[in-house]
């Protein structure tokens, strides 16, 4: 359940995970897929800038096609492809460099993703090692969204240990720190982290934006 919004002292850093293979599109970069004239991404800043422009993209490829955005680029610090925790773990060394304590990281494909997102993570930050989105389904059950979390730097460290033993998923990972999971109510007739895997994907989310989303 989300809380009154209080003004956390620092803004974190975003950073949009960009740095996956898109396996399930035939290879092509799902983040730069037109949606509705704009690519995917473009949704993801476009809110995004509505409460920070403390922004970073986590990318592995195309790097001269995202140059255009103006944003620091991070390659994974690990090579090979090691999957989202990879991305999260570029993320944190960056904030890092900031001397954030914090960062936030949020998902590529998901152009619907609550707008006050930023400010409810932010609010939350203090008080736990990680924040993690969660949404209401139609049937009553909650179902998490780890790309979408707040990170404790501090974390770094055993972050890479972890993703050098194989860890790949990151609910494997975080469920032994202390984490928050924040249900975002809604009243659409969609979860509104949605993201778009395949093309079939795709026509759905063009499918919402059709009724004004």
């Amino acid at each position: 359940m989300t809380k009154s919004i209080q003004k956390h002292s620092e803004n974190l850093p975003c950073v949009i995970l960009a740095g996956g293979k898109s396996s399930r599109m035939q290879g092509e970069n799902k983040a730069l897929i037109n949606l509705g004239g704009k690519r995917l991404i473009d949704h993801v800043i476009i809110k995004l800038r509505r409460s920070t422009h403390n922004i970073a993209l986590n990318v592995n490829s195309e790097t001269e096609i995202f140059e255009k955005y103006e944003l620091p680029l991070l390659k994974d610090t690990l090579e090979g492809y090691l999957g989202p925790l990879a991305g999260v773990l570029s993320a944190m060394r960056w904030a890092e460099e900031l001397g954030s304590s914090k960062v936030i990281t949020v998902a590529a494909d998901t152009p619907f993703f609550p707008s006050h997102l930023y400010e409810i993570f932010s609010s939350f930050s203090a008080e736990f090692d990680i924040v993690m989105a969660s949404s209401r389904q139609q049937d009553g059950k909650n179902r998490r969204h780890p790309i979408f979390c707040t990170w404790s730097v501090h974390l770094r460290n055993e972050l890479e240990v972890a993703i050098k033993r194989g860890v790949r998923k990151i609910v494997d990972w975080t469920d032994q720190y202390n984490v928050k999971n924040v249900i975002f109510e809604h009243k659409l007739d969609f979860d509104p982290f949605f993201n778009v895997n395949t093309r079939d994907d795709l026509l759905v989310a063009k499918g919402i934006l059709d009724k004004g989303y």
